[in-house]
């Protein structure tokens, strides 16, 4: 029987340790997840990112979407 990994969970709210402002909410079920981030870009930008993605082993896969505001 082959060894399947565990799925890891990502859920949560996540900061950017270089820009501690701009954060990331992550939902998750099994191997699939949603997100959106906002915060502020180095530049004095505003932006917020809404996104979907898979994981699979250590590998994560995301398609995301940017909006300035």
């Amino acid at each position: 029987m082959p060894i399947v990994p565990a799925i890891r969970s990502i859920a949560g709210v996540w900061h950017d340790s270089d820009y501690p402002a701009n954060t990331t909410q992550i939902s998750q079920q099994g191997n699939r997840f949603t997100l959106t981030r906002w915060g502020t870009l180095p530049n004095g930008i505003q932006f917020k990112a809404t996104g979907s993605g898979t994981i699979f082993g250590r590998e994560l896969k995301i398609q995301y979407t940017r909006i300035v505001v």
